[in-house]
């Protein structure tokens, strides 16, 4: 299944304290949350982005299980 781009987009953009941020990580796949993480890794100013996307992508992970 291909990422929203537009999903990705949110993830990779909107500050984490946003609404709309929140929104999109709620209902983001794992793939999205791979692209948007893809996208800002390692990437200066993201830090707390990499560690949100990342702390969900892990909770998605153990629901799947």
């Amino acid at each position: 299944m291909e990422p929203r781009t537009d999903t990705v987009s949110w993830l990779a953009t909107v500050p984490t304290s946003d609404v709309n941020f929140k929104g999109a990580l709620e209902r983001a796949t794992t793939h999205e949350i791979r692209a948007a993480l893809d996208r800002t890794r390692g990437k200066p100013g993201h830090a707390t982005r990499t560690r949100t996307l990342e702390a969900r992508l892990r909770k998605l992970q153990r629901q799947a299980k």
